[in-house]
């Protein structure tokens, strides 16, 4: 994975503890001005360039992940708080 992945990782596993929507948001909105700052950054990099898609797909990528993760951690904690038969 690469630097950039091992960050948004870190990131999406900080919210397991489940914060409110609000911090959730600004959650997602601080994943979109990192990836802008990566795909700035790449302009000083020999061979590689911005591309406003890649930041694009990186941002719906923080989105989505986050999306998943809640409901993912919603249906987690549906399944163990369950009665017991």
């Amino acid at each position: 994975m690469s630097e950039p992945g091992n960050l948004y990782a870190t990131f999406l596993f900080s919210i397991a503890e489940g914060p409110q929507a609000a911090s959730q948001v600004s959650f997602v909105a601080a994943l979109a001005v990192l990836a802008g700052v990566l795909e700035v950054g790449q302009i000083w990099v020999p061979g590689r360039t911005a591309q406003v898609i890649d930041f694009a797909a990186s941002s719906v990528g923080a989105l989505a992940g986050v999306l998943v993760g809640r409901a993912a951690i919603g249906s987690l904690v549906s399944w163990v708080m369950r009665p017991s038969r």
